[in-house]
């Protein structure tokens, strides 16, 4: 069996063999490294149906493709154009609110910690929050044993650079002061309160109260996000504008409000790129909203052309 890092690739190569096989039915079953030009035709037509997730089906794809020695296939000028397409009719990001420290107080405040659930959520919160994930799909994947070190604790994660080899990298929690507050004293609670010591580290719970037992069943891929957006509407704000997200967001609001040094901020948050790190928090929101200003001046440039071209064209028919 695949590692289930490579499981999420499947459906975009499953996709890709039913097209194959409608469009060149007496070929046989297309294998990696594919033909880059059949690739193209493929976006395409996903593109014209209008689905949205055709650059992820391509990323997918690509995993295979590149593992058997072929060149991205984002490089093919075919598949890039393609995509152009798709890059003309995607939605635009929604980007979302930091959750940010004061709002953990805030939860903190109100959450029953003293419960099995109440910790596990806070848990999830306070970790996503300082403990340098890269997303949900990281943070769940973390895995027990707890490595202590200096100023706090190490846990792995499983990465999906590798087909066929359970890599992993591990991701620091910072100990802090603060008690249960800290990403590292809320993950110690609820790891005392589970009894858990092996496998991962954030459960599934079944029953309440006094009956309540973390299973071996990891929590679902959108329990974070539903934590989040619980959270975001008990504290007054609109639950629609949060998610999971809204973790890195925070947290890099809060580096950068506290005049953290970018290099610094850039390691704590687990960013290579400066850009990227740049794109979170408020900051990020300034230019997302300076370049959908743009976009719209754009476009109604664009339109203003396309009007004044019209009224040439008329005016010369009706010269003639």
């Amino acid at each position: 069996m695949k590692p289930k890092s490579w499981r999420r690739y499947e459906g975009s190569r499953v996709k890709y063999v039913d097209f194959h096989r409608f469009v060149w039915p007496a070929e046989p079953e297309p294998t990696p490294p594919y033909d880059a030009s059949r690739v193209a035709d493929w976006v395409g037509d996903l593109v014209a149906d209008g689905v949205k997730t055709a650059a992820t089906a391509v990323a997918g794809l690509n995993k295979f493709h590149v593992s058997a020695g072929g060149v991205s296939l984002r490089e093919h000028p075919a598949v890039a154009q393609a995509l152009s397409g798709w890059e003309r009719v995607k939605p635009q990001p929604q980007p979302k609110q930091p959750f940010t420290e004061s709002m953990l107080d805030e939860v903190y405040a109100r959450e029953e910690t003293s419960s099995l659930r109440g910790a596990r959520d806070f848990a999830m919160l306070a970790v996503a929050h300082g403990g340098a994930f890269r997303g949900e799909s990281e943070l769940l994947a973390a895995r027990l044993p707890v490595r202590h070190v200096p100023d706090g604790c190490v846990v792995d994660v499983h990465t999906k650079t590798d087909r066929g080899v359970w890599a992993t990298s591990a991701r620091r929690i910072p100990k802090g002061s603060g008690g249960r507050r800290t990403p590292f004293g809320a993950l110690m609670h609820y790891l005392a309160l589970s009894g858990h010591s092996s496998g991962c580290v954030f459960r599934n719970i079944s029953g309440g109260g006094a009956h309540a037992r973390s299973n071996a069943r990891p929590v679902s891929r959108s329990s974070l996000g539903d934590v989040v957006k619980r959270w975001a509407a008990v504290l007054g704000f609109d639950p629609s504008k949060f998610g999971t997200h809204s973790m890195k967001h925070g947290q890099a609001d809060d580096l950068k409000a506290a005049n953290v040094p970018e290099e610094v901020g850039m390691r704590v948050t687990n960013h290579r790129s400066a850009a990227v790190y740049r794109g979170y928090g408020s900051e990020g929101r300034v230019r997302q909203a300076r370049a959908a200003a743009r976009r719209r001046a754009n476009d109604e440039s664009a339109a203003s052309r396309v009007a004044a071209t019209a009224l040439e064209r008329d005016a010369w028919a009706a010269s003639g």
